[in-house]
């Protein structure tokens, strides 16, 4: 089911918390207009870790957001992009979606919810709860921020005020009665509960506290926080200085900050099920908590691939966006034209990158040493036209991006020829003149 209400945003720069993933005001990395991109990674065993969207090591992203057996990724442009587990049509984007532009994602247990370029917010997914069914009180509301939970949805407005659907039986939807005339800055939905930023900097937490989840610790209400991520029944907040904490239920230890930690300036965080994951202003990826698929097991990824600029956690998974420098993905092949009658032919080469923000330059050398531009040959597949007595010559692929460039490795494109038979004559008996 897909709702949409039409919403006129007036701020462009805002701080986003979506449902796994929060981040620093100055990463921005929960909005399109980030200028920072990278290609994503997934850790784990689950519908989210393992099927990944096509092209992942291609397409371009700025942010992602986790929940369940699922994600969504925010590319550049404004795209949206879904992996994991399809129940409920959580990874078929919305026909609704189509020629809107979305400026933040977030991914719940059954349900996702974006914040468009046009000013709609649109959801999709299950709706047992009512948490796809945008209440018509707030259409024309500016809305800056989006969060879907388990199975209710927080959006936040111009005005720092809390908005709310779907189920309350812990109260998540609803605003907290210590919350008062406080305006808020970010918000975060969790299983069944739901945190916010006050717009001072202390945390707020209500609903479902049966693992402490929505008890703010005293070295919290201390601080002053610049970010938060709820998840199924533990909450994680960042200070200013890149300092994690974390409360609730730590039955996984996914409640206790890593030593790993330690003395790192944290940027990006993100709370799953009993998994939490965390990015270093170092470009490092930390995560703990369960690890029973290896979401935890976070070291492991293609040698292209480098800085963290976002992260998400879901069920039994965990996810970043990574920046990368090019990498060769496919190799040009040595190809030999057979010529048609006329002695004329096509020769193909083929090469594609790892990468995002990846160009391609064809080149040409006689003597596989020195290379020269072909002009306009700019496309993963190349074609030559050949003939008899073309000569042999040597063509590989430049790949570049803002991040550095690859060399694909020289291929040639030959020849064969194969006249036709000559024509025999025979006379009516079959004998041969």
């Amino acid at each position: 089911m897909t709702s949409r209400r039409t919403r006129r945003v007036a701020s462009i720069a805002m701080l986003v918390a979506t449902t796994t993933t929060a981040v620093v005001a100055s990463t921005t990395a929960a909005t399109a207009d980030t200028p920072r991109t990278g290609v994503l990674q997934t850790w784990g065993n689950t519908y989210g870790g393992l099927n990944t969207p096509a092209n992942q090591y291609t397409t371009s992203l700025t942010a992602i957001s986790a929940r369940g057996q699922h994600g969504l990724g925010l590319s550049p442009e404004g795209g949206v992009v879904a992996w994991g587990d399809p129940t409920d049509g959580l990874t078929q984007i919305p026909a609704s979606l189509s020629g809107h532009g979305v400026r933040a994602v977030s991914a719940g247990l059954r349900h996702d919810v974006v914040l468009t370029t046009d000013q709609r917010v649109i959801a999709w997914g299950d709706d047992t709860y009512g948490q796809v069914d945008v209440p018509a009180a707030i259409d024309n509301v500016p809305i800056t921020a989006v969060s879907a939970g388990g199975v209710h949805t927080l959006v936040l407005d111009l005005n720092g005020d809390l908005l709310g659907w779907g189920d309350n039986s812990f109260g998540e939807s609803k605003e907290p009665a210590d919350l008062g005339s406080s305006k808020l800055a970010a918000i975060a939905a969790g299983g069944r509960h739901s945190l916010a930023i006050r717009a001072g900097g202390s945390v707020l937490a209500w609903g479902d506290n049966a693992s402490g989840q929505a008890t703010v610790p005293t070295a919290v209400a201390a601080e002053q926080m610049v970010a938060i991520a709820a998840g199924t029944r533990h909450s994680l907040a960042l200070n200013a200085s890149g300092q994690v904490f974390a409360w609730g239920d730590n039955s996984q230890g996914e409640s206790t900050v890593p030593a790993a930690l330690v003395g790192e300036r944290v940027v990006a965080i993100a709370a799953g099920n009993d998994v939490s994951i965390a990015a270093t202003a170092a470009g490092k990826v930390v995560a703990w908590g369960k690890n029973s698929t290896g979401q935890t097991n976070v070291n492991s990824s293609p040698s292209f691939m480098h800085d963290a600029i976002a992260v998400a956690a879901g069920d039994g998974f965990t996810a970043a966006v990574l920046t990368t420098t090019p990498a060769v993905a496919v190799q040009p092949q040595n190809t030999t034209v057979r010529l048609d009658s006329n002695g004329q032919g096509i020769g193909s080469l083929f090469a594609s990158p790892y990468g995002d923000n990846v160009g391609v330059q064809w080149e040409v050398s006689g003597d596989g040493l020195v290379f020269h531009s072909i002009p306009g040959a700019t496309g993963n597949l190349y074609t030559q036209p050949v003939a008899v007595g073309s000569p042999v010559l040597y063509y590989r692929a430049v790949f570049t991006s803002p991040s550095g460039s690859a060399l694909s490795n020289a291929a040639t494109v030959g020849w064969v020829f194969l006249p036709p038979p000559p024509l025999v004559n025979r006379d009516p008996g079959g004998r041969s003149r």
